[in-house]
């Protein structure tokens, strides 16, 4: 199994989400997530970096 798919297989069974540039993206949030942002709240996002 190669990285690429090794990656898919995580994304579609959502065990992950898409790869995203932390500098210049967001990750995915659910929308419990949104809604706390929504209400000023605080939501605590884990990065993982994948080599």
């Amino acid at each position: 199994m190669t990285f690429e798919e090794w990656l898919q297989h995580g994304i579609d069974n959502k065990f992950c989400g898409q790869p995203h540039c932390y500098s210049h993206g967001w990750p995915e949030m659910d929308d419990d997530e949104e809604k706390m942002l929504d209400d000023d709240g605080e939501v605590c996002l884990t990065m993982v970096r994948l080599f």
